[in-house]
This record gives C-alpha cells, sequence and structure tokens, in this order.
C-alpha cells in the first residue's frame, strides 16, 4: 500500500488490509471497556522480536547456533516454538482480539508450522512468517507504538519576555514527547484524553469513544504544533532568533 494512503486509513479510523486481513483499529470506547492497560499489553506482546526470544534462550543449548543465524530469523517462528500452555493461550487470544474473531477458530498447521485462521466454514487463512510481520506492523502502527521522529530547535532569546516564551515552547514539545518517555512523571492516556478533549475543536468527552488511539496521538501531537508555532510568532515579534525560523503548524508530524 501506498504510504500517503497507509497514514489516511490510519488518520481516518479505516480498516488496513493486509494479506487477506481487515485489521480494524479499536476506538477508545472499546479500549476502555477492555482496560488500556490490558490493551496496550496485547499488542506490546504481538510486538516481540528476535532479541527477546533470543534472550529467553541463552541459556539453552540451542543458543549461539539460533543468535548465529538471528538476522535470518522471524518472531513469527518463536511465536510459534513457543507455542504451549499459557503462552499459547496469550498469543492466540491476543491475535484474535487484533484481528476480531474468536480464539477457537486459531490453529498450528502440523505441517506448514503456519496458523490457520478460521473465518468461516469455508475460509480458512494462514498467517506465515511474512503475514504476520505485516500484521503486527499495522497493530503497531494503530496504537502509536512506531517510533516518532524527534525534531530540535536551537533558539537565541533576545530578552526576558522572548525567554519565557521560548520556554513555553520548549515545554509543548517535553509534552507531545512525554507520552513515550519512562521518567518519572509521565504524562498518561488519561492526561493525553483529558488534554485533548479540553483543546480540540472537533473532539470532546462526548465523542472521543468514536475515534482511534492514533487519531487522538494525532490530534494531540498537531496541537501541540500549533501552540509552538503561536509562541514562536510571539517569541520572533520580541527579539528571539529562531535558528530554523518559524516552522509552520502544517508541517509533517
Amino acid at each position: 500500500m501506498d504510504n500517503l494512503d497507509f497514514k489516511l486509513k490510519l488518520l481516518t479510523g479505516k480498516s488496513i488490509h493486509t494479506d487477506g486481513f481487515d485489521i480494524r483499529p479499536k476506538t477508545i470506547g472499546e479500549i476502555v471497556e477492555v482496560g488500556y492497560t490490558v490493551h496496550m499489553a496485547k499488542a506490546i506482546f504481538l510486538s516481540l522480536d528476535v532479541d527477546y526470544f533470543l534472550k529467553q534462550l541463552i541459556n539453552t543449548d540451542g543458543y549461539m547456533s539460533l543468535y548465529e543465524s538471528k538476522h535470518s530469523l522471524k518472531p513469527f517462528e518463536f511465536f510459534i516454538s513457543f507455542s504451549h500452555g499459557d503462552f499459547k493461550k496469550e498469543f492466540f487470544s491476543n491475535l484474535a482480539y487484533f484481528l476480531d474473531i474468536d480464539v477457537d477458530n486459531i490453529s498450528i498447521d502440523k505441517v506448514t508450522q503456519n496458523l490457520n485462521l478460521k473465518l468461516s466454514d469455508d475460509d480458512i487463512k494462514p498467517i506465515d512468517r511474512e503475514s504476520f510481520d505485516n500484521i503486527v506492523k499495522i497493530i503497531r502502527f494503530q496504537n502509536n507504538l512506531e517510533s516518532a521522529k524527534k525534531a530540535t530547535i536551537e533558539e537565541d532569546p533576545a530578552d526576558e519576555k522572548a525567554r519565557k516564551l521560548l520556554e513555553k515552547m520548549r515545554k509543548n514539545r517535553e509534552k507531545i514527547e512525554e507520552k513515550k518517555a519512562e521518567d518519572s512523571d509521565p504524562l498518561d492516556f488519561y492526561d493525553i484524553v483529558s488534554s485533548v478533549t479540553t483543546r480540540s475543536n472537533s473532539i470532546n468527552k462526548l465523542n472521543v469513544n468514536q475515534i482511534t488511539i492514533y487519531q487522538l496521538y494525532d490530534e494531540f501531537s498537531r496541537l501541540g504544533m500549533i501552540d509552538t508555532y503561536e509562541n514562536s510568532i510571539q517569541a520572533s515579534m520580541m527579539g528571539a532568533k529562531l535558528e530554523n525560523g518559524i516552522q509552520h503548524w502544517s508541517k509533517p508530524l
């Protein structure tokens, strides 16, 4: 899928099709029902990478062989090999949750070692190492788990008033970054929802249940950029020198 089309689907909350599956983003309302922490734990579980699984095997006989071939391995192969007991239950449950299917309709093909998903009596779709990567990538984007680019702006305030405005700009940028930060007092999901529903012109506490996580964070980031843009204009008028000029709020996130 074209990158622009992909981003538009994320922005408008549409399902994204890949390898025979339509992956529908969960709305805030749906996430509240299961619990935000539970929802994100499901997404993070499916995001476990090769390095994670290798660490679990570090004291086993086959570790060195696996480590030497790690670049040719994919997480799916480990998910399948670890699929027994509680791990299998968690794996199937989390995948079923994001694909909107019954967990009992997921099975492992003993011959191919792929997953078989029974969508109907006459529609059974396989998931292999490549399609699993594609599915997880979409889930990660839909839930704001992909890393965002961080830009820095060097400022040279001309006086105390300009300095205070620039400090306010820095704080606005920091609020956006703090949503993923692991410091002692980060913004949590409640803070993001509260901020957006208070400040946004279109998203409020009555309709926030209808939007997706991606849409929420997009709105939050854009509102922060608008604040930065307006403060940059004020700071510039007071004599502050912005090395990169005034960055318009509509620039790419």
